[in-house]
């Protein structure tokens, strides 16, 4: 099973050259904010610093960022579910069931392109 997603925010004329590599940095904090809270309610177990959202790439053609994710015990099927909770999240505009930190992190990206449309 793979570790790796990506994020793809689409919108007239969006590309990685028209941003300062800080706006990219806090797009990236943003969906580690937004991923971050939900692997933890569902492994409460886990410490925060345990979790690792490393961006390993970003391509052209709007903003398409490929991120990472990895703990230090590994990587486990639940963190998969994780994702799924937030790509389901997105795609239907439905932040509701996100812990509270999540909507606000996802919010976060939208603030930064109001008309752009994020998917994962």
């Amino acid at each position: 099973m793979s570790n790796k997603f990506e994020v793809r925010i689409i919108g007239d004329g969006l590309s990685p050259e028209i941003f300062n590599a800080s706006d990219l940095a806090e797009i990236a904090k943003s969906v580690e904010g937004t991923i971050v809270p939900v692997i933890k309610r569902n492994n409460p177990d886990l410490e925060e610093s345990e979790i690792i959202i490393g961006l390993v790439g970003i391509s052209g053609g709007s903003i398409f960022l490929t991120f990472s994710q990895t703990r230090a015990s590994g990587y486990c099927q639940s963190d998969q579910k994780s994702l799924q909770e937030v790509y389901t999240a997105i795609r239907t505009k439905d932040i509701t069931k996100l812990p509270h930190k999540s909507g606000e992190s996802f919010q976060n990206i939208l603030n930064k392109q109001p008309k752009a449309i994020v998917k994962i």
